[in-house]
């Protein structure tokens, strides 16, 4: 049985049965006797992309009934002078609401306007929204014209764009490019530029970006001059300053960098700093990149300080430093959570530095750099180096890993033969490597 809402049951027969009187019809007294005198019209409701609330419009307003909390409310949508019957479309995101010859889009969180409004010389019979959601269909006057939505709205409202920061792009293109098949993204977003007649900034950018990752370096310079010129942006500065480093302009891509801190939000500002950082380390000033990160570290706020820490331990991993790898990622404590997705995402898109199972990676390079010494004795005083900085929690986890591994590699069971309490997580194993120190002494790696 649906639940009772607080409006007249003509309404609820609405928006449950979809039965809606012809448009044009008066409402003035319901069946339950109920009268809404402000209602001179009905037009099919739309559904919110909750399923909580359902729309429906009048003139000048469209009006909100919340099924969960059995509340009402409505609001007033300005520009829209005309008395014809009014309607409104749902797409999740957005609301389109057309009346006379004119079609408005609005947030239904904010119940604010939202880009532009179309116009046309006669009035709108009906809307259809495409089921990409990219593109509006309207009747009138005997025809039908089809509006692309690129441009007219926000691209935040489309469907298939994600908004990471300093970017937007298109999740087939972001699933491609995770997928680790760089050739087929450059295409995918090669075909979604051709068929756009104004395409984005941002897909430009990006396209710029992955042309970078191929080693086209001088059309992906060619793809960032046609992204700034359409709008100068800072996703649009780094495409130009990667192209550079891969054409052998390292200083002057450094310097084009600095462009982007004149024009951009001040939380923008710190995450353009590691991406700078970034760029020192990728033009071998790997020093002076790691001292910028560990200073950020230092001073950045807590909701910050993992998203740093991973790209610092990145940093380590690369130079081969697996002892400050292990240790930085150490601290982290958590690896790519939803607050931090959204940053290494957009420095995997600019960089193709993939920040997931980051710590694992950490500890099997640090496991092969510590067999190939061959000496037991370093193998035990660098594990128990490596794993006390570690929380509680991790620390047995940790070592039995490389205790595993160690036993795998060497054939010798003896390191079997440990002294002390055992792990909670291998009861063959102790539950710290200080327990196999009594056999050290005849260990060795072949």
């Amino acid at each position: 049985m649906p639940a009772k809402l607080p409006f007249p049951r003509i309404h609820r027969i609405m928006v449950f049965a979809s039965i809606t009187p012809p448009l044009g019809t008066t409402c003035s007294k319901s069946q339950s006797g109920s009268k809404y005198s402000s209602w001179e019209s009905i037009a099919p409701p739309a559904w919110s992309s909750d399923g909580r609330q359902v729309y429906v419009a009048s003139p000048g307003n469209i009006t909100v009934f919340d099924t969960s909390t059995r509340s009402r409310s409505e609001w007033r949508i300005h520009g829209n002078e005309s008395q014809q019957v009014p309607s409104i479309v749902s797409s999740g995101k957005y609301i389109t609401y057309f009346t006379g010859s004119s079609v408005s889009f609005w947030d239904p969180d904010s119940r604010e306007q939202i880009g532009q409004i179309i116009k046309h010389t006669t009035s709108i019979h009906c809307i259809a929204i495409s089921h990409d959601g990219r593109r509006l269909a309207c009747g009138h006057g005997g025809g039908i014209t089809v509006h692309s939505l690129e441009g007219l709205i926000p691209e935040d409202y489309l469907p298939g764009i994600l908004c990471l920061p300093l970017m937007r792009v298109s999740a087939t293109a972001l699933k491609s490019w995770v997928q680790g098949d760089p050739m087929e993204t450059e295409a995918m977003l090669s075909h979604e530029i051709a068929q756009r007649s104004n395409p984005t900034h941002d897909a430009l950018a990006i396209c710029a970006l992955i042309r970078t990752h191929l080693g086209e370096w001088k059309t992906a310079l060619e793809t960032t001059e046609k992204s700034l010129q359409i709008k100068p942006s800072p996703i649009g500065e780094i495409a130009r300053s990667i192209a550079l480093v891969g054409a052998g302009e390292q200083e002057l891509a450094l310097s084009e960098l600095d462009l982007v801190f004149w024009d951009c939000d001040a939380c923008d500002t710190k995450f353009l700093l590691v991406i700078k950082s970034i760029l020192l380390f990728v033009c071998n000033k790997r020093k002076d990149a790691i001292s910028h990160l560990r200073r950020f570290v230092d001073t950045c706020d807590e909701k910050m300080k993992d998203m740093h820490l991973q790209v610092l331990g990145m940093m380590y991993l690369k130079q081969s430093d697996y002892g400050n790898a292990v240790q930085t990622l150490g601290i982290v404590k958590k690896l790519f959570t939803v607050e931090d997705r959204g940053y290494l995402m957009t420095l995997f898109i600019i960089f193709n530095w993939n920040f997931e199972n980051l710590k694992v990676i950490a500890w099997q390079r640090a496991c092969e750099r510590l067999y190939a010494t061959g000496s037991a004795k370093e193998v035990g005083d660098t594990l128990l180096k490596m794993v006390s900085p570690l929380p509680e929690n991790e620390k047995e986890p940790a070592h039995g890993h490389i205790l595993e591994e160690l036993i795998t590699r060497s054939g010798d069971v003896t390191l079997l033969a440990w002294t002390g309490k055992s792990s909670t997580c291998n009861s063959c194993l102790p539950s710290s490597p200080a327990g196999l120190y009594s056999n050290f002494a005849h260990f060795s790696i072949t």
